[in-house]
């Protein structure tokens, strides 16, 4: 019997989630280094926070889809209307980015809000070359 799309989805996640635990480790090993370190190191480190926030999000969000559909076909729905919604936000925070940078509100939350997207892009992209083999 061949694989099914949700038994690859589920494992190309719990690979994505191992490779995030590994990548938080490695984060969290460096701690003492960053806190005594220059500002440009505990920048890189929030960068880092934020972008891992956002593959985690990611992750859950698709692991719940998963576990809740049943039907093949159907979850590959729910999964490509995932990633066009995900892709719509993307649009939406960067034109809110824009406004936010041209007004100079608060320029951190624009950085945060960056990275958290670039982490769950990097996740719902490797989704999507998945779904495109289907």
């Amino acid at each position: 019997m061949g694989r099914t799309f949700r038994n690859q989805l589920l494992e190309l996640l719990y690979d994505l989630n191992d490779d995030l635990k590994v990548d938080l480790i490695a984060l969290n090993t460096t701690k003492q280094l960053f806190m005594n370190g220059p500002s440009q190191e505990l920048l890189k480190r929030a960068f880092n926070i934020s972008y891992h926030q956002g593959q985690k999000q990611a992750i859950e969000a698709l692991r719940n889809i998963t576990e809740a559909e049943i039907d093949d076909q159907h979850l590959q729905h729910v999964v490509h209307r995932y990633i066009n919604e995900f892709t719509d936000a993307t649009s939406n925070l960067n034109a809110l980015s824009e406004q936010q940078l041209a007004s100079q509100t608060d320029l951190a939350q624009v950085i945060d809000n960056h990275y958290h997207h670039l982490g769950q892009k990097q996740i719902t992209t490797q989704v999507q070359h998945l779904l495109k083999q289907y």
